[in-house]
């Protein structure tokens, strides 16, 4: 397996933020992305990627773990999320921890504006402490 190649010196990452939580919990296996084309055909089935609490560009940003990708990044229309989908984004183990307002608010941005988005699945393989 490979770390994801690198961009300017740093190693590509992806940002959890808000969902930081499901994701250390096992409970998020997959998220969706606003990435232009060119992002987006950096990160490959096999591929070991740096997850962040936050980008490190806000200066406040750390790595949490490490995630592997499971199939390569694909299109998906916003508005198609599925059950499956909801538990999977780690809605369902957000909810159930205190989240159930936030999660509320992603899901209506996502059904009341049309778009397409690149779902990238993964699993967790090592959490930093």
């Amino acid at each position: 397996m490979r770390h994801a190649p690198t961009r300017c010196g740093y190693l590509v990452i992806i940002s959890f933020a808000w969902t930081t939580p499901a994701l250390l919990a096992g409970a998020k296996t997959v998220t969706r992305r606003n990435w232009n084309i060119t992002h987006a055909r950096k990160f490959h089935a096999g591929d070991l990627v740096d997850a962040w609490d936050r980008a490190p560009r806000t200066g406040k940003g750390r790595k949490v773990a490490t995630i592997r990708i499971t199939r390569d990044p694909h299109l998906e229309w916003s508005t198609d999320l599925t059950e499956a989908d909801f538990e999977r984004e780690g809605f369902v183990w957000l909810r159930a921890n205190g989240q159930g307002e936030t999660v509320a608010e992603v899901v209506a941005s996502w059904n009341a504006w049309r778009r397409l988005l690149w779902v990238v699945e993964f699993e967790l393989v090592e959490r930093v402490t």
